[in-house]
């Protein structure tokens, strides 16, 4: 995928793995066009790599969303046991 994304933007490789790593940030018109390229808005991009508990809440919340309503019970049991051990 980092290949595919240098080649379509002329961006270099080492750039693209950066970002995905979060070492750097890329200027506000790259985010934009990184956020075209993957057809999401610029601020999930942004909150993928965010160490912030409510961006990582909202993420959670979304994948949450996507699962009846058996399986999220099942998968909250699992977080909160996971939490509880690695307090």
């Amino acid at each position: 995928m980092v290949f595919v994304l240098s080649a379509l933007r002329e961006i270099e490789r080492e750039t693209i793995s950066r970002f995905a790593r979060g070492a750097v940030i890329p200027p506000i018109a790259r985010l934009y066009e990184l956020a075209d390229i993957y057809g999401c808005a610029a601020r999930e991009l942004l909150m993928q790599s965010s160490a912030r508990p409510l961006d990582q809440v909202e993420d959670i919340a979304k994948i949450l969303a996507g699962m009846k309503e058996n399986d999220r019970k099942l998968a909250l049991a699992i977080l909160r046991e996971l939490s509880a051990h690695l307090k």
